[in-house]
Order: C-alpha cells, then sequence, then structure tokens
C-alpha cells in the first residue's frame, strides 16, 4: 500500500540508509550462468529482500523521474505528501551494500525460511507481510506436507506426524506457529476459498491485501479509511465464529461456532459443520460481505445486519 511506500521514504530520507538494519539480499541468476556462454549473466542479481528499499531510494536519487511516476499513479493528496518529503530532501548516496545470498548452495526450505521470519513482526521500516498471506503460508505448507506423505482426506495425524508438520511449516515460516495461528490458517483460508469461488474476479478476496495487524483496520472512527480502500480484515474472519452471537430457538444466546457446531480440527485439516451445502455457501459469502461493510470486525458485530 502507498502509505508503506511513503513512510519508507520519509523513514531513510530523515534517517539515511543503514546497510546493517536494512540489510538487502541478492542472488545470481545459476540457471542462466549454468546453461549459456555468455560471462554477463554473472553480473546479474535478483533481490531477494529489499524491493521496497531500493525503489524507495531510487525515488529519492531520481527526483524528477519520481514526481512524473507518482503524479502518473497515485492520488493527489498522496502524491503532494511525497513532494513534501522531496522538498525537505537532502539525502545522497552513490552505492549501496548488498548481502549475496546463495539460493542454490542455502536450499529452498532454508531460503524461505529467511525471507517469511524477515516480515513477521512490527519492524520499522520493513514490510510486515499481510496476514492473510502468513496464513496462506501455513495453509499451503500443510496441504504440501499431507499430499508427499500421502495422508488421506480426513484422515487424522498421529501425534509424531503432527509434531512433523509444525515443523515443517515452522522451517518455511521462519516463527513459532501457535494452535491460533492453525486454527486461523484453517478457518479463514477456507472460507475465504469458498467465498472466491462464487464470486466475480474483482470481488474476489486477495491474500496479499489484507491486514497485517488489528490495529490497522480497527479504528474508533470508521470513517477514517475508505471500505473500498481499507484492507480486507481477515483478524475479523479468524475470530467471526466466536464474535457472532445470535439467539437460538428458544432465545439462549450462542456464537456461530455453536449454533452450526463447527469444528475447525488441525489434525485432519478440515473444518465440520452442521451446515447443508447450499447454506454454508451463503454463509462463507454473508461473512465476507459483513467485514467488507464493517458491520463485523474483531470487537462487535451488529445483530440488526442479520438478514
Amino acid at each position: 500500500m502507498i502509505y508503506k511506500l511513503l513512510e519508507l521514504v520519509e523513514n531513510i530520507s530523515y534517517s539515511g540508509f543503514e546497510a546493517d538494519t536494512d540489510e538487502i539480499l541478492i542472488t545470481s541468476f545459476p540457471f542462466l550462468i549454468e546453461n549459456t556462454n555468455n560471462s554477463i549473466y554473472s553480473k546479474i542479481y535478483y533481490v531477494l529482500e529489499g524491493n521496497r528499499r531500493l525503489f524507495a531510494l531510487h525515488l529519492l536519487l531520481n527526483l524528477n523521474d519520481s514526481r512524473k511516476i507518482l503524479e502518473k499513479n497515485i492520488e493527489k493528496n498522496e502524491y503532494n505528501k511525497f513532494l513534501e518529503i522531496f522538498r525537505l530532501n537532502n539525502y545522497n548516496i552513490q552505492e549501496v551494500e548488498c548481502k549475496i545470498f546463495n539460493v542454490k548452495e542455502k536450499g529452498e526450505k532454508y531460503t524461505w525460511k529467511i525471507l517469511n521470519s524477515r516480515h513477521f513482526g512490527k519492524r520499522k521500516g520493513k514490510l510486515n507481510w499481510p496476514r492473510g498471506s502468513i496464513l496462506n503460508i501455513i495453509f499451503t505448507t500443510i496441504i504440501k506436507f499431507r499430499k508427499e506423505r500421502e495422508i488421506l482426506d480426513n484422515q487424522e495425524l498421529t501425534s509424531e506426524q503432527f509434531n512433523q508438520m509444525i515443523k515443517e511449516v515452522e522451517s518455511y515460516t521462519g516463527k513459532n506457529v501457535n494452535t491460533f495461528d492453525l486454527i486461523g490458517s484453517l478457518w479463514s483460508i477456507t472460507v475465504i476459498e469458498e467465498y472466491n469461488q462464487h464470486v466475480v474476479e474483482n470481488q474476489k478476496i486477495i491474500l496479499e491485501q489484507t491486514d497485517d495487524q488489528l490495529e490497522t483496520y480497527e479504528k474508533d472512527n470508521e470513517n477514517e479509511y475508505d471500505i473500498n480502500d481499507s484492507p480486507f480484515s481477515i483478524s475479523s474472519l479468524e475470530l467471526a465464529h466466536n464474535t457472532i452471537k445470535l439467539p437460538n430457538e428458544v432465545g439462549e444466546s450462542k456464537n456461530l461456532k455453536e449454533i452450526i457446531k463447527l469444528e475447525i480440527n488441525t489434525r485432519k485439516w478440515k473444518v465440520f459443520h452442521s451446515l447443508n451445502l447450499v447454506q454454508w455457501q451463503n454463509l462463507c459469502i454473508y461473512l465476507i460481505n459483513s467485514i467488507k461493510n464493517k458491520n463485523l470486525n474483531t470487537r462487535k458485530f451488529k445483530p440488526e445486519y442479520i438478514e
């Protein structure tokens, strides 16, 4: 999102670029080097980590081009904020120190562990990966884990297999994975995948465009973000089965999880419920639309929006 780029440009402009803390990782193209006789490819590198920081540096060091590019591609009020930073900018740098990371030598799993670990948590100047991306990494890693071991659909993992699965997920994410992460991943991605099957392309949830922390989305002033511009609050979806409370047939208040007999089984990697296919589809669509329209967040659900 543009405000995160703005924050990064401002931070570098005022505080400078520190190679030790703003480390940029690059790697060569082994395929090109091994399969061609042209030595020029040995000098071509791919940026693994630090693309935004390099782009921010380009903006600060090429102000005339930056003004033209930004004016064409962002809103007027955002453009003016960049102009103010450029006006005060006296930053100048001729070289940027980069660290060469040998992907072929380190291996895919270790590479992902390093890259993923750099985008978890609140790190100033770093882009925290959206929660949706994190949950999707967990989800796809577990699906891959089960498939590689020919574990059947709905088959429950043994304790040993479950512990192996956790280690596999943590090796890719570079972070400790807890029960909340597993439940959030299984529930949220299952609902989103169901929703995306029944809506047109421009209405689908893009996991890279979800919130990265609760306070990003939840403001006391609900008009602070435009509904169409704010990130989708996947955090609200994670908690929806507990947040939504409705009266049952005898008037008792029950949460959604109790009403639909929801079971989020992380050992079988399956979501079970008492709804039929159409009811489940309608529920998924309703939950996503309620979050999009700000009728449901992590703190509250407005019962008057029940259809």
